[in-house]
């Protein structure tokens, strides 16, 4: 029945020689027919570029040789050109002398020469491994010839890497790159990355190549994560050492002038206030030159003084033109010491409820002058990473018997309060941890500064994580932790400031 109801439908041999006949088929009625039909598509893009990818393999019918170092690379124009805008001016443009030439000889540094082969394989086959230590010359290269497609994969590579490239001893190396080549948004994830995690970066062997001028600039920072002031003093110190030791096998001369000046730079910048007095004491057995250690004793002078209030009285004026007493040198940085941190860690995190909270109760030192006691300040610190749900209520004060509606807020919220009512000025820092390729490390840093009094006991610091990525029950956040990557943990900071701190 089916093949029976088919064949009606369909037209017979009679009626086609009949519309044959009648009238021969015009030029409107074939193009109607082509406009109607499908045009389905082969796709053997993959078969082109394996051919491309065997003539440059085979060295077959290259008709310019590229010369990078003591290797002859057999190359095409046509590849070239396709591939990079400086070759396609190089080779296209008659006021290049590379123009006419069959054999061009390319000037590169030693770490661009050894990934000059898997750069060149990249323009024919459009595939490149990239390695922590090689994606810097692969970038260059990319970046010199304005191989914009390899450039765009190196620098998300980089990006998507920061903390496996801290793993892997290249982080510092990553920062200084892309600070000098301009790629800002690289630049600044490593050196929030460093500024989160500088005690970590320290133990790398990467950490002896950091320049100076950007040592300097991260010491400047106030949000940087540290257990302790003296801790950084004795990182720095570590740094010097790593410097002597480079200068030692490079043969340089005069050294003790060298590391003189590099000590006479980055010393001023470590926050002597910030040390308890024991500490400063100990200080002193450092072996340095007369003139450092005289310089040291006059910052340890202020420091105890300012630890035993016998600091003349310091002006803003003053504060401005004399460097001792800068605030800057009153300003406590992110202190993971037990004396200004605690930690909460919710495991089993996907099975936590919807709007629940966490709390965690602790105290902190309310000063770090030392005159000023041991006083403890008392804090309530609640977290609400599944978002906050707002009850219907009635007010109960002026105007009374207001009816507010119910609200949800979808955010990942923290909440810092005290029942203490006196005036409290202190620095906060919310540093959530994260793991990558089985690495932890601090992943975000988010910091303020507080005035705490009878009418502002609670501070609150809302979508300190994106709230779909965080719970995203298919693809686990980096910020969870643990062999399941089911933990939240979360770490956070209350550091008191004085009267002489910066409230920048």
């Amino acid at each position: 029945m089916a093949s029976a109801r088919e064949a009606s439908s369909r037209p017979g041999p009679s009626s086609s020689a009949s519309c044959s006949s009648c009238s021969p088929p015009s030029s409107r009625s074939c193009s109607s027919f082509m406009e109607g039909s499908s045009k389905p598509e082969v796709d053997n893009s993959s078969t082109v570029i394996q051919k491309i990818a065997e003539i440059y393999a085979k060295r077959l019918m290259s008709d310019v040789m590229l010369v990078v170092g003591n290797v002859e690379y057999p190359s095409h124009r046509l590849i070239l050109c396709a591939s990079s805008d400086v070759f396609q001016v190089m080779l296209m443009d008659p006021s290049w002398s590379e123009h006419s030439e069959t054999r061009i000889t390319l000037c590169e540094t030693p770490s661009c020469e050894a990934v000059f082969e898997d750069f060149l394989r990249y323009l024919y086959t459009g595939k490149i491994q990239f390695d922590y230590a090689t994606v810097i010359p692969v970038v260059s290269l990319a970046d010199k010839y304005n191989v914009r497609d390899l450039l765009r994969v190196g620098l998300d590579f980089m990006s998507r890497n920061v903390a496996t490239a801290c793993k892997r001893h290249q982080v510092v190396s990553w920062y200084q790159f892309a600070s000098a080549a301009g790629h800002t948004h690289i630049a600044g994830l490593c050196r929030e990355f460093i500024l989160a995690n500088f005690t970590r970066v320290t133990e790398t062997v990467d950490f002896g190549h950091f320049e100076l001028d950007h040592l300097v600039d991260l010491l400047q920072c106030h949000t940087m994560v540290v257990k302790d002031e003296i801790s950084l003093f004795h990182h720095i110190m570590r740094w010097i050492d790593m410097q002597r030791e480079m200068m030692v096998q490079s043969g340089e001369e005069n050294i003790d002038i060298h590391i003189g000046r590099l000590i006479s730079a980055v010393l001023p910048h470590i926050r002597y206030p910030m040390m308890t007095p024991a500490e400063l004491v100990k200080l002193l057995l450092f072996p340095m030159s007369k003139s450092l250690t005289e310089s040291l004793v006059e910052e340890i002078r202020t420091a105890l003084n300012f630890h035993t209030q016998q600091l003349p009285e310091i002006t803003p004026a003053i504060q401005r033109t004399c460097e001792k007493y800068s605030p800057v040198k009153f300003t406590p940085r992110l202190y993971t010491t037990e004396k200004y941190c605690a930690s909460l860690c919710i495991d089993h995190y996907h099975n936590l409820s919807t709007y629940d909270c966490r709390s965690l109760l602790f105290s902190s030192h309310a000063h770090v002058a030392e005159h000023l006691g041991e006083e403890q300040s008392e804090w309530v610190v609640d977290i609400y990473p599944k978002g906050v749900w707002f009850q219907r209520c009635v007010t109960v004060y002026q105007p009374t018997g207001l009816e507010v509606p119910g609200r949800v807020l979808k955010t990942v919220r923290v909440s810092i309060w005290t029942r203490n009512e006196e005036e409290q000025r202190v620095k906060i820092g919310i540093l959530l941890i994260g793991e990558q390729d089985g690495f932890q490390h601090v992943r975000r840093v988010i910091s303020r500064n507080f005035v705490f009094s009878a009418n502002n006991q609670i501070v609150n610091f809302d979508d300190i994580l994106d709230f779909d990525e965080l719970n995203d029950l298919k693809n686990r956040s980096h910020f969870l932790c643990g062999s399941k990557r089911n933990a939240l943990r979360v770490m956070y900071v209350i550091t008191p400031l004085s009267p002489l701190s910066s409230l920048d």
